[in-house]
């Protein structure tokens, strides 16, 4: 099996063949997968992308202000959107799965999804699975990181394979300023590649992007020149990702960065283990 430094520097060459690389690419919500690894996506027959959430909040606050009436609705364009961009990826519906969370809800159903984590990994058996960073953006995505780790963690103590996980960066307040960055990772020593897209990757990235209309604000300000990729570091993720409140407390209501680490922290203390650093 690859390691994931391995799986690393076989995604920075294109050269060689990546269609062989069993990957899963678990991300919290739909656009996620193009912005992580959208150069890559028309290249990896072997890899599956797993959607956390349908990409619709129950406060329906943004969905009002693109005309939706309903959540329900929302959702389905969203799906829509997604189905659109991957086709374009060559990604066809058999190696997309959706577990159909809330958006903005998974630290609240997090047992529930170690579960659908686990059981994707044991049925897929992929080398590496791919997910976002611990960085305090968007709770879904710190919860997402958690849940990998964990479900991977399990997987072990039951004496089963467990893949290495690779992670890419999503957004974070870099200094507490209330400041959003993009496509960087806070600071961590672990193997990092950061694949620089040529003329024609940049294209058909930037057409998958533009399949998602309803996100197109949100989605100006990613770079589509680039996507760094990382070996997941160890965290500590009963503690906070950096000294400042996480960007997410910004928009997300009725959860903040102490409550995240307490559903956190109880989510650790039924897998056994005090944290996973």
């Amino acid at each position: 099996m690859r390691s994931p430094a391995e799986v690393l520097h076989q995604l920075a060459c294109p050269e060689r063949t990546l269609a062989d690389l069993p990957l899963l690419l678990v991300v919290a919500h739909p656009d996620d997968e193009v912005l992580a690894l959208g150069s890559r996506l028309p290249l990896l027959c072997g890899l599956h992308v797993a959607f956390a959430t349908d990409g619709a909040p129950r406060d329906m606050a943004d969905a009002r202000k693109l005309g939706f009436a309903t959540r329900d609705v929302y959702a389905a364009v969203r799906t829509r959107e997604a189905d659109e961009a991957l086709a374009m990826l060559g990604v066809g519906h058999e190696r997309v799965h959706r577990l159909g969370f809330v958006d903005q809800e998974l630290a609240l159903r997090l047992d529930d999804l170690v579960d659908r984590c686990a059981g994707l990994i044991g049925e897929l058996r992929p080398a590496t699975v791919i997910t976002h960073a611990y960085e305090g953006g968007h709770p879904d995505h710190d919860t997402l990181a958690l849940a990998v780790r964990l479900a991977c963690h399990r997987r072990r103590e039951r004496g089963q394979p467990a893949p290495g996980v690779v992670e890419f960066a999503g957004y974070h307040d870099p200094d507490g300023s209330g400041r959003l960055v993009t496509g960087t990772f806070l600071p961590a020593c672990v193997p990092t590649v950061t694949l620089r897209l040529n003329p024609a990757e940049r294209a058909r990235k930037r057409q998958a992007i533009a399949c998602y209309r309803t996100q197109a604000q949100v989605l100006r300000l990613f770079c589509p020149d680039r996507e760094p990729l990382r070996v997941a570091p160890r965290y500590r993720f009963s503690a906070p990702p950096h000294p400042w409140p996480p960007f997410y407390e910004r928009f997300v209501h009725g959860l903040d960065g102490p409550k995240w680490r307490k559903l956190a922290r109880q989510a650790l203390d039924r897998s056994g283990i005090a944290d996973l650093a």
